[in-house]
């Protein structure tokens, strides 16, 4: 018998097993984790993908425990053979973490609490961020949930970023004062990411970012991802923010301008922004860009910065968001849409002015007006659309057919669909089935479900 004959399923590519673990439910793949090593990676990454520091309970503890596990690496000298335990099994699985800085802020005053002696509360904690790389054990740092002081969570953490690479950092700092104990920590998360991290996103007032950037300089960042928070200054808070995009922020994103390939910004802050939208540099390499923000004119009295920068960067954006959110308050759902749809008009109706926008999309997600208003926006990248996203306004079976005819030339292309529909009808759905065949991800957000729902075997 051959070689060939004789192998069996662990002799084969790891990438055949990736292929074969993607068809998988990732609770299955839990279950399988002992079946081969890709098996057992591929759980963990499931895992830990995501990480999220936001309260001290037992769930937490356990996942920073778990982050401290390290194997040992074998390495020759003078003809013996030494065990160096510094290799992290879980961190560099993690590719997303989520601090919140009132967490951090709650820990560093625990500590104040439990700990009377210090005559400033914590103040050898700063002179333990300085001293850590001193400190640190080569062993992994057990007994996390038996002893879990501040101290001992915060060495926990700062350990177990360590042992992180390629990863996302979400920062949701809203209105907390920045002390030398928070600044200490976030100064040490720089050292550590410094130049592996590739997305930053951080959520804050807009006159909070001036302390912050300044923290989170990182040298590589490619991601950008600012969440302006709205502000609970009681003065005139609209200046100091005017003044913090045009000094702070705008410089920041300006530095990074030839490296920068994703740009999301949101905002549920008071402020005009027209003025931050026209002054966006130009970022050459941009192939993502997306807003959140109100489109009022409150918030954006002149709408054609964003108009400006679509234009700008469309010969390179392949995925663009224009998502519309409130500025006011309305508990009817039907008068919140049409004043969202009254405010994004005047966005559209530029959009409409101008060809080059949003052709040649990969990607695009707007809000639905009309037939007449909106598919003339989806034709212009009709030959290229993978992803499909439209949002604010609930779509008749006519409306959505008139989408569908967009793709009639290529069915199988579209991968990705979102809408928002009068009713959850079987019609419905047998067009969706019919007319996209290949489609891999459905997401239908209905006003109301009749009864037909259930579609029969016919």
């Amino acid at each position: 018998m051959s070689q060939d004959l004789r192998r069996t399923g662990i002799d084969l590519p790891e990438e055949v097993w990736r292929l074969i673990a993607s068809y998988l439910p990732e609770r299955r793949i839990y279950e399988l984790l002992s079946v081969n090593r890709t098996f057992f990676n591929l759980a963990l990454e499931a895992r830990y993908r995501v990480v999220r520091w936001t309260k001290l309970d037992k769930k937490f503890l356990d996942v920073l425990h778990r982050l401290q596990y390290v194997l040992p690496v074998e390495f020759h000298f003078c003809s013996l053979v030494l065990k160096d335990f510094r290799s992290p099994v879980i961190a560099p699985r993690v590719r997303k973490l989520c601090i919140r800085a009132w967490f951090i802020d709650y820990l560093l005053k625990r500590e104040a609490g439990l700990n009377k002696s210090y005559s400033q509360p914590l103040g050898g904690l700063v002179h333990f961020f300085s001293q850590l790389k001193l400190q640190r054990e080569k062993k992994p740092v057990a007994g996390i949930t038996d002893d879990y002081s501040s101290k001992r969570v915060m060495n926990a953490m700062i350990s177990a970023i360590e042992g992180m690479s390629s990863v996302e950092l979400h920062f949701e700092w809203r209105d907390l004062p920045i002390t030398k104990d928070t600044k200490a920590f976030l100064d040490y998360t720089r050292a550590a990411f410094d130049r592996s991290l590739r997305k930053l996103t951080l959520q804050a007032p807009i006159t909070k970012f001036k302390e912050l950037l300044v923290i989170t300089n990182f040298a590589y960042l490619q991601e950008l991802n600012f969440h302006f928070d709205f502000s609970t200054s009681t003065f005139d808070h609209d200046s100091d923010e005017i003044q913090a995009l045009s000094e702070t922020i705008l410089p920041f994103i300006d530095h990074r301008r030839t490296i920068l390939r994703s740009l999301q910004l949101s905002s549920s802050s008071t402020v005009d922004l027209s003025k931050f939208f026209l002054a966006l540099p130009v970022l050459p390499g941009l192939r993502q860009f997306g807003v959140d923000i109100s489109f009022h004119k409150e918030q954006l009295s002149d709408p054609s910065g964003v108009v400006k920068f679509l234009t700008t960067h469309s010969h390179s954006l392949l995925s663009v968001q224009l998502k519309t959110n409130s500025s006011f308050t309305i508990f009817n759902k039907d008068q919140m849409l049409q004043k969202k749809a009254d405010s994004w008009k005047r966005i559209n109706d530029l959009l409409l002015a101008i060809p080059s926008c949003l052709s040649s999309l990969e990607s695009l997600e707007i809000p639905y007006v009309s037939p007449q208003e909106t598919i003339p926006l989806i034709r212009r990248s009709c030959d290229t659309l993978t992803k499909l996203f439209l949002t604010d306004h609930f779509l008749s079976v006519d409306e959505v057919t008139e989408v569908l005819d967009v793709f009639v030339h290529r069915p199988l292309e579209l991968r990705c669909l979102h809408l928002e529909v009068d009713s959850l009808q079987a019609t419905l759905i047998r067009l969706l089935a019919c007319r996209l065949p290949d489609l891999h991800t459905l997401a239908l957000v209905y006003k109301e479900c009749p009864v037909d729902v259930p579609v029969s075997g016919e």
